[in-house]
């Protein structure tokens, strides 16, 4: 360390071997069969229920005000469950289409973000729209990932 002088292979880490894509997307991968697994089970209940010979005696209730809230606690939790898997694939397409070999315009990677609420997201889909002023169309994608974020929030949300 004489006249400021400093070692540069003692600072540098040593590399990190990449992660396998299914250890990358494990978490997601989960998060799908969790939500397939909850919505298969949240409509056979409701099926099993009005059914009048039910396929199951144990997912019966003798009261129907038992049934409707647990129907309705399986249904929230269900959309609960599938809007976290939607915005887990949507933080996956986001940074696949930012790492690809085009990358990614600003605009469509702070839309598809998990900090861009419903409201960002649709001002942000106004902003870009090609209106009839504007000279040039939106080669970003903004209009399709945006379009596809909002109706897809503000129907499962």
């Amino acid at each position: 360390m004489e006249n400021g002088y400093r070692d540069p292979s003692v600072f540098q880490p040593n590399p990190v071997a990449p992660k396998s894509p299914l250890r990358q997307h494990l978490l997601t991968l989960l998060q799908a069969c969790l939500s397939f697994g909850l919505l298969f089970f949240t409509i056979f209940f409701a099926v099993n229920c009005s059914r009048d010979q039910p396929l199951s005696q144990k997912l019966t209730f003798q009261k129907p005000e038992t049934t409707v809230r647990v129907l309705n606690i399986l249904s929230h939790v269900s959309m609960f469950v599938l809007a976290a898997l939607t915005t887990s694939v949507f933080d996956m397409v986001r940074w696949a289409l930012a790492s690809s070999k085009y990358g990614l315009a600003a605009l469509t990677f702070t839309l598809l973000g998990r900090a861009t609420n419903v409201t960002g997201v649709l001002y942000l889909l106004l902003a870009s729209f090609p209106w009839p002023c504007k000279t040039t169309r939106d080669k970003s994608g903004v209009g399709l990932w945006g379009s596809q974020r909002y109706f897809l929030f503000t129907l499962v949300c």
